[in-house]
């Protein structure tokens, strides 16, 4: 799924945590780790007058930094390169992305000025969200992730990430959390809903239950027998999920950009961009549209097939 995987670092603490998760991703299935550093430029007249000798041991320094780290990571029997480039950090993140057909970017939700939301919602790659405040490791070889968790729609989207979170779960010995939220339907009502409203959640709530446990158990019997899921009922999906990673601790939820309602109009779903924002555990985002964007769509290419919103209660 993924073979290149870009590693863009600024020199600081707070960059560098993404590198143990990239190592895991890269060793899991065996993707070559692309290490960018970007130089930035002053713009303008200050660019002009910018003393050349600070100019020249800034990159110096920047050069030395990158090949230190890359020297380090090819000792983990990793294939490892690196680049230094110069310019606005997000615009060369993006340009490198796509000059080199990488499959995914690891981010550190703190960088500096910004870059990570920026590289997020203009390259179209499948990215991973790494946030700084989650607890370091000592090495990276202690890199590892105990619970992972990956929501289900019922779409081919979403189910398209399946191969990749089995084989994640399997390489890092986690348990493997696939879950289902079946929302309850809003009414449109002015006033309180009528015993007749009531009825009529409560028999679709429970035909939507029964559809969505026979689906989990049937996913269940194609993964290994350790794989659980959850299953829920809610007001809300979104809240229900963060609910669920609180519930039970995951260290790394998985999604695909888009789930069974997403079109080709925005890089990420609902979902996917409320927990870009607001989640709190590693982040891994598999991108289903192709990039660049050929106009509004409401297909997209998985696993070599074109599939449409495809729901399992249609």
């Amino acid at each position: 799924m993924f073979e290149r995987i870009l590693v863009p670092l600024e020199g600081s603490a707070l960059a560098e945590c993404v590198l143990p998760h990239a190592k895991v991703i890269a060793q899991t299935v065996g993707a070559q780790l692309l290490l960018l550093h970007v130089v930035e430029q002053e713009d303008g007249d200050r660019a002009s007058q910018a003393d050349p000798l600070d100019w020249y041991l800034q990159k110096a320094e920047a050069q030395s930094y990158i090949r230190q780290i890359s020297r380090q990571w090819r000792q983990s029997d990793l294939s490892v390169s690196h680049a230094l480039v110069e310019g606005p950090a997000a615009e060369r993140v993006v340009e490198y992305a796509h000059d080199n057909d990488v499959d995914l970017i690891v981010l550190s939700n703190q960088s500096q000025s910004g870059v990570a939301q920026k590289v997020i919602w203009q390259a179209g790659k499948s990215v991973m969200l790494v946030r700084a405040e989650w607890p370091a490791v000592a090495t990276p070889d202690e890199m590892g992730y105990g619970r992972i968790l990956l929501p289900l729609d019922g779409s081919l989207r979403a189910e398209s990430v399946l191969p990749l979170a089995a084989r994640l779960a399997q390489h890092c010995q986690a348990d493997l959390l696939l879950a289902h939220i079946v929302a309850r339907p809003d009414m449109v009502n002015r006033h309180t809903p009528t015993p007749e409203d009531s009825a009529l959640i409560q028999q679709i709530t429970g035909r939507n239950l029964a559809v969505a446990t026979d689906y989990l158990a049937q996913l269940q019997r194609r993964l290994p027998p350790e794989t659980q899921t959850r299953l829920l009922v809610g007001d809300n999906v979104i809240a229900s999920l963060h609910d669920l990673v609180e519930q039970e601790q995951v260290d790394l939820l998985i999604l695909s950009a888009h789930g069974h309602s997403g079109g080709s109009q925005r890089p990420f779903g609902n979902v996917a961009t409320n927990f870009i924002t607001y989640g709190l555990v590693p982040l891994l985002i598999v991108q289903d549209m192709p990039f660049p964007k050929t106009g509004a769509s409401s297909q997209s290419d998985v696993g070599g097939q074109t599939v449409a919103n495809a729901n399992y209660a249609h």
